[in-house]
Parts: structure tokens; C-alpha cells; sequence
């Protein structure tokens, strides 16, 4: 399973970093993240959760798939 970062979500969702930090309290409630040093990590779940949020207020579409992605 993928882990993703901040950033790495914010590109795929052509939006600001910040944008996606608006989604943490509810990743982190539900177990979506973990962090590797400095880093936060939101994996597979968390992705989706974001995605499906992000498409249903109809602001973005996501640039690219999980199937496009290559793991770490």
C-alpha cells in the first residue's frame, strides 16, 4: 500500500497543500496518516477519502489514478 504526501496529494488534486491540510483532523480521527520523520503520510484510504470528497464538491478532479502512481 501507498503512502502519499502532502504535497505529492496537492499535485494530484491540483490544489494548495493547505487545502488538503483541511482534511487532517478527519484523516487523523479515522487513521489515515502516520508520519515518517518530518513528514506526514496519508496512505491508500485516506486518498480516497480525499478524492471522493474533493469530486463531490465538484471544485477538482484528480490529474491522475492510484493505478498510475508508483509506490514508494
Amino acid at each position: 500500500m501507498a503512502d502519499y504526501t502532502i504535497k505529492e496529494l496537492a499535485t494530484t488534486f491540483g490544489c494548495s497543500k493547505q487545502s488538503i491540510f483541511n482534511y487532517m483532523d478527519e484523516l487523523n480521527k479515522q487513521g489515515f496518516t502516520s508520519k515518517r520523520g518530518n513528514q506526514i503520510l496519508v496512505n491508500e484510504a485516506g486518498f480516497n477519502y480525499i478524492r471522493e470528497k474533493k469530486q463531490s464538491s465538484g471544485r477538482v478532479t484528480v490529474k491522475e489514478t492510484n493505478s498510475e502512481r508508483t509506490p514508494k
